[in-house]
C-alpha cells in the first residue's frame, strides 16, 4: 500500500489524504504514520510532530458473514466453514470471529474446544474463510438451538438441528449476485449420508428472478459421493446503475422437508461517490 503525500492542513488543522492498497491486502495489518512541522509554544520556533497507528486495510462496509453448512447438524462434531466478505464480495483475511450458542436447553456446545462463547482458534485465510470444529450434544427436538458468529459489526446465525431428524445442508449457504455452484448433502443428524432421494429447487427474488440451470437431482447418484448432489444457480443481480437485486433458492425433498435456502446478494459494480447504484 501507499499514502498520497504531502497533504496540507486546513483552517482547523486537519489534513486529508488517500490510502491506496490492492484487494489482496484486505484485512492485513499496516502501520500508518504522519509527520509534519508545528510551532513550539515555548520557543516560537518550529518543531517536528509525529504520530503513528497500527490499522488493518479496511474493506467496503457493510461486511457479510456466511456460515456453511446452515443448518448445522447437532449432537455430533462437524466442520463448519465461516467466511467474511466486504460489500464488494472481496474476502477479508486475518479475521478472528467471536461466537456464542443460544437456546441449547440442557445440551452443550463448543467451537474449537471452547464452550458456549468465545473466539475461533484461527483467523481467516486469503479466501476470507476459516474451518471451525463445532461440537454439540444433549439437544432435544424442542430446542431451537443456534450458533452465531460475529466480527466487528457483522453477524450471522445458523440453526442447529437436533438428532433424530434428517438434515439438508447447502455449501456455500450464500452466493454473490451472479450465482454459482452449490453442494447439497442429505444426512441423518448423526452424519450418516442418505442416498437415493430426489431433491427439487426453486428461486425467488430479482429482478430478474434467479434460476437453477442444473440439478439438484438424486442424492448419491454417480459421480457424487453418498448423500451428495450438485446444483448450479444462475443470477444477474449485480448492477452498475440501479440498486443491486437479491434473492434466494430453496432446495427440499419431495415431501417438503427437510429444506435449505441459499441466499443471493447482488453488488454495485461501480466504485464512485455518490454511488451510481443508489445505495
Amino acid at each position: 500500500g501507499n499514502v498520497s503525500t504531502p497533504a496540507t492542513t486546513n483552517a482547523v488543522g486537519v489534513a486529508t489524504t488517500t490510502l491506496n492498497y490492492p484487494v489482496s491486502a484486505l484485512g492485513l495489518a499496516s502501520a500508518v504514520w504522519v509527520q509534519g512541522t508545528g510551532i513550539d509554544t515555548f520557543t516560537s520556533g518550529t518543531k517536528t510532530i509525529t504520530d503513528a497507528a497500527l490499522v488493518g486495510f479496511p474493506g467496503v462496509a457493510p461486511a457479510k458473514i456466511v456460515i456453511s453448512p446452515s443448518p448445522i447438524p447437532g449432537d455430533i462434531t462437524t466442520s463448519v466453514q465461516v467466511c467474511i466478505y466486504d460489500a464488494a464480495v472481496s474476502p477479508l483475511a486475518g479475521v478472528v470471529f467471536g461466537f456464542n450458542f443460544a437456546s441449547l436447553g440442557i445440551g452443550s456446545g463448543s467451537v474449537d474446544s471452547v464452550s458456549t462463547a468465545g473466539n475461533t482458534a484461527h483467523a481467516t485465510d486469503s479466501s476470507g474463510c476459516v474451518i471451525t470444529a463445532v461440537k454439540t450434544s444433549g439437544l432435544t427436538s424442542s430446542d431451537k438451538a443456534t450458533l452465531t458468529f460475529t466480527a466487528g459489526g457483522a453477524t450471522a446465525t445458523a440453526n442447529i438441528t437436533a438428532s433424530g431428524s434428517l438434515v439438508l445442508l447447502a455449501s456455500p449457504s450464500a452466493l454473490n449476485g451472479s450465482g454459482g455452484s452449490v453442494t447439497l448433502t442429505l444426512e441423518q443428524s448423526d452424519g450418516t449420508p442418505v442416498s437415493g432421494v430426489l431433491l427439487v429447487g426453486s428461486c425467488t427474488g430479482g429482478p430478474p428472478i434467479p434460476g437453477i440451470t442444473s440439478g439438484p437431482g438424486v442424492t448419491g447418484a454417480s459421480p457424487n459421493p453418498p448423500g451428495v448432489t450438485e446444483a448450479t444457480i444462475t443470477a444477474m443481480l449485480d448492477s452498475s446503475s440501479t440498486k443491486p437485486g437479491s434473492g434466494s433458492c430453496t432446495f427440499k425433498t419431495a415431501t417438503g422437508t427437510p429444506s435449505v435456502t441459499v441466499t443471493l446478494s447482488g453488488v454495485c459494480t461501480v466504485s464512485a461517490s455518490p454511488s451510481p447504484c443508489g445505495t
